[in-house]
């Protein structure tokens, strides 16, 4: 039938709709490497403006990428589309004012993100669907919270 030629044009390694990947930040680019192959080739999502990234953590449910910006003492999301170009103007802030922060994690079931801040040694968490509910989990002097990883079951 006329019109069923199309192909990708994409490079080798890179998928249309990738099932398993991981991502990965450096101070200011975001890169990807596709699982099932474990191929890399410089697979950098095309985000302008990124300055200071510490720490990154993508949500499948809307696919969005956070990452947590050093300069600005900040959360930021941003969409992952093919229109997505630029980390400052296509992303809003989750959370500022942050004085030190230093790692985060999503739930993505339960909705919330948690991140520790070296300041407070505290463990935070927010609601990710309205960007509310901030609030302290834990804190402690002698406790000193660096990096979380969060145990996902369904509900």
């Amino acid at each position: 039938m006329p019109g069923d030629d199309y192909r990708c044009a994409c490079p080798q390694h890179y998928a249309l709709k990738p099932e398993e990947f991981l991502l990965f930040a450096q101070k200011n680019a975001v890169g990807r490497i596709m699982i099932a192959n474990g191929e890399c080739n410089d697979a950098y999502i095309p985000l302008t403006g990124l300055k200071s990234v510490r720490a990154i953590d993508y949500d499948p449910v809307h696919k969005h990428l956070y990452w947590m910006d050093d300069d600005s003492h900040t959360i930021r999301q941003v969409p992952i589309t093919s229109f997505t170009t630029s980390a400052v103007t296509d992303s809003t802030v989750v959370i500022s004012g942050l004085s030190k922060p230093f790692h985060m994690v999503l739930d993505t079931v339960g909705r919330a993100l948690y991140w520790t801040c070296l300041d407070t040694d505290s463990i935070n968490a927010t609601s990710i669907e309205n960007n509310s509910s901030s609030g302290v989990i834990v804190r402690g002097d002698k406790m000193m919270p660096r990096h979380l990883a969060f145990h996902q079951t369904k509900r």
